[in-house]
């Protein structure tokens, strides 16, 4: 759920690997891609979003007192925007993304406590309490559809539980919806490649290469 702390630290996201492009694959019957268009498939979570965090996350202040890696001058030399940290402090506790979570990680890691407009615990705790009821009325669709529909409609209700969590929730629990799609019977191999290279793009929002190239091995495999 929401509530979840992301057990990765936010300073080794690997926010400058860029999510990678779907491969193409040769079987007998010939080739298959991923099934969802650049219009229909997920943005989230927003990779520009991590490349800004990741900036936040080199000019803040180690553990121990030491010296950031990026300094004011290296920041304005790599044209970084005097208000980044307001504005990724904004993007990821408001609607856009609205992800306790991970808000709660960088709160910590890049001292937001006491800073002009932070959320504090009661509002984080609101927020959680919002995604558990929009999980829970998510998941009524996807058993309306197993019981009243078809295979596509559970699939489709499916990607949507899994979309929201990669959005909102931490990354264990976007991970674990996109199981649950991969789980499902009957999944074509296009929608099983965008179920793969969408549980990759939370891999790699979060740092977690190793997640990463497992997820991109199962694409090349399938």
């Amino acid at each position: 759920m929401g509530g979840n702390k992301q057990e990765d630290d936010t300073s080794s996201m690997d926010v400058d690997t860029p999510t990678p492009a779907a491969p193409v694959h040769k079987k007998k019957k010939g080739i298959v891609t991923p099934s969802a268009s650049s219009e229909t498939a997920s943005k989230y979570p927003d990779m520009s979003l991590a490349q800004s965090i990741h900036a936040l996350v080199m000019m803040a202040s180690t553990p121990g007192g030491a010296e950031p890696k990026l300094d004011a001058e290296g920041a304005k030399a790599a044209g970084i925007a005097d208000d980044l940290n307001s504005t990724v402090m904004a993007k990821v506790g408001g609607s856009e993304v609205e992800n306790p979570s991970l808000y709660r990680q960088l709160k910590s890691t890049l001292q937001w406590e006491g800073q002009p407009n932070c959320l504090s615990e009661e509002e984080l705790n609101a927020m959680e309490e919002s995604h558990t009821k929009k999980l829970s009325e998510l998941e009524e669709k996807v058993e309306d559809a197993s019981e009243n529909a078809g295979d596509m409609e559970v699939l489709e209700a499916r990607f949507d539980v899994a979309r929201f969590a990669a959005k909102s929730l931490s990354k264990e629990a976007a991970l674990e919806a996109y199981d649950k799609v991969l789980n499902l019977p009957k999944l074509s191999s296009g929608k099983t490649i965008d179920a793969l290279m969408e549980s990759a793009r939370v891999a790699s929002f979060h740092g977690d290469t190793k997640k990463g190239s497992e997820l991109i091995d199962r694409v090349s495999c399938d």
